[in-house]
């Protein structure tokens, strides 16, 4: 069984699935020997994956391909709370899909081209969409795990797709904070700072003012956007021209990088201002951080801001 639990103290909600341990893994560190496996989500290999929900591409050749996680973070069932007593838990009810972006096992998100950003937003989109539609679905996350130390299992590039039967905290707060408008103010602030990394006419990117990891990257529109679900095909080329020059940009400057991006998106029925969100895993976490929830970052973020800058063509 999958259970949402609240702890009892700090309020932190977790999830407890015993089924994700499962999980294959044919992703290795630098340094281990290379197993012989068949990458499942590789073309001839369909028939090892859950029944399709989505593609790109013709009938016979796939260009993008989505599916349910056959070992699902949260899955699709009445949401029920168990227990309500001072141990809250419910049902584990949700969805997690797996967007599965090329069928190269070759290609990554740092030798994309600009067309293959542009299909992969507007399939982001299209699961977006979908997965808000279930009545109690409050939050939809997408993400996407890059190499070993991100957490990510199998090495070919895909991201997944999450959504939960509540708001997450960290939602909850910039949801907050956006609908008094704050996060236009801060992209009005930071188009004049050096954590400023490079602009277009849509979208600004830069190191946040309180970035929790070395080289943390954040991408927000311009213009207050709630959802990347809202955004037209002009607006769609335009980010996937800003993340092809960022992947470029990351590329120069650590060669190979493990890393996570997530989509921060809209709550139903709540204001936001849609952002993307790089995560470079360059540091690991240690006792400060899981035990008081205070990251200790050893890059500022405009010292960061300034190598990125350095490389721009």
């Amino acid at each position: 069984m999958i259970e949402i639990r609240e702890d009892l103290i700090s309020k932190r909600k977790v999830i407890i699935n015993e089924t994700r341990s499962l999980r294959p893994h044919n992703i290795q560190e630098p340094d281990s020997k290379k197993r012989d496996r068949v990458c499942v989500f590789c073309p001839g290999n369909e028939q090892k994956t859950p029944p399709e929900l989505s593609r790109t591409g013709t009938e016979k050749k796939w260009t993008i391909r989505v599916f349910p996680n056959k070992y699902p973070i949260l899955t699709l069932q009445r949401y029920k709370q168990l227990k309500n007593n001072s141990f809250k838990s419910w049902k584990g009810h949700g969805n997690n899909e797996v967007i599965v972006l090329t069928p190269d096992n070759e290609e990554n998100p740092f030798n994309f081209s600009l067309s293959k950003w542009f299909e992969i937003i507007k399939m982001y989109q299209e699961r977006i969409s979908h997965n808000f539609m279930p009545q109690e679905i409050k939050y939809v996350l997408l993400f996407h795990n890059q190499g070993p130390k991100s957490g990510a299992s199998i090495s070919h590039a895909h991201s997944q797709l999450a959504s939960f039967p509540f708001i997450p905290d960290v939602i909850r707060k910039e949801a907050g904070s956006c609908s008094k408008k704050l996060c236009c103010e801060m992209i009005s602030y930071e188009l004049k700072q050096n954590r400023l990394v490079f602009k277009n006419k849509d979208f600004i990117v830069f190191c946040n003012y309180a970035s929790r990891f070395p080289f943390e990257t954040h991408i927000y529109p311009v213009k207050h956007v709630k959802s990347i679900t809202l955004l037209s095909d002009e607006l769609v080329h335009s980010l996937s021209e800003v993340l092809l020059r960022l992947m470029k940009v990351f590329k120069k400057v650590f060669g190979g990088l493990d890393y996570n991006f997530v989509i921060h998106d809209a709550p139903k029925n709540k204001d936001y201002h849609f952002h993307i969100e790089f995560y470079p895993q360059i540091l690991k976490f240690a006792g400060v951080e899981y035990g008081a929830d205070v990251n200790v970052n050893n890059i500022s973020p405009e010292t960061a801001a300034k190598i990125l800058r350095g490389v721009l063509d």
